[in-house]
């Protein structure tokens, strides 16, 4: 029923998160189905990057409502904001189903405003004075990969990122 109308977009929020490995399967294949179909796109939201990675051309991470890192399939290897990483770090193994755990910052002033500061900042084991101070705009890797970081930006990182 969702389909009869050849939709343009589908958004399938968390369409997989409580489902077993087969039902899971089921589903995406469902959506592959729908896409080619009806050359229909969809928006998948999902806190599984994996799945994420295997379904999706392009990734978006959000932290806090924000965009923080978008980039093409063939870019995920290369995932560069601290969360990203974070998120990718911390999936579950067979050996291990520990989380790994984010680091936190005291809030070094009670005068800073969420709306002037990187979202992530008081969690990032990599913040920076700037991080604090300002929020960081998107900044291009490459044409297709974008980042909200001011890592991105710091001369250190010059030779990883040509």
């Amino acid at each position: 029923a969702a389909v009869a109308t050849k939709p343009k977009l589908l958004i399938a929020d968390e369409p997989t998160s409580s489902l077993d490995i087969e039902s899971q399967e089921a589903t995406l294949d469902l959506f592959k189905t729908i896409q080619n179909e009806f050359y229909t796109s969809i928006l998948l939201i999902t806190h599984d990057l994996n799945l994420a990675k295997n379904f999706c051309e392009k990734i978006t991470v959000m932290y806090a409502g924000k965009t923080i890192e978008s980039m093409r399939k063939t870019a995920y290897s290369n995932s560069f904001h601290p969360y990203t990483q974070h998120l990718l770090d911390s999936k579950p193994t067979l050996k291990s189903s520990k989380e790994i755990p984010l680091f936190t910052l005291e809030q070094r002033s009670a005068k800073v405003s969420p709306n002037h500061h990187c979202p992530f900042v008081f969690r990032c084991p990599k913040a920076m004075n700037i991080c604090v101070k300002n929020c960081p705009v998107q900044y291009n890797l490459n044409d297709h990969h974008q980042v909200s970081c001011f890592l991105a930006q710091a001369p250190i990182f010059e030779d990883i990122l040509s």
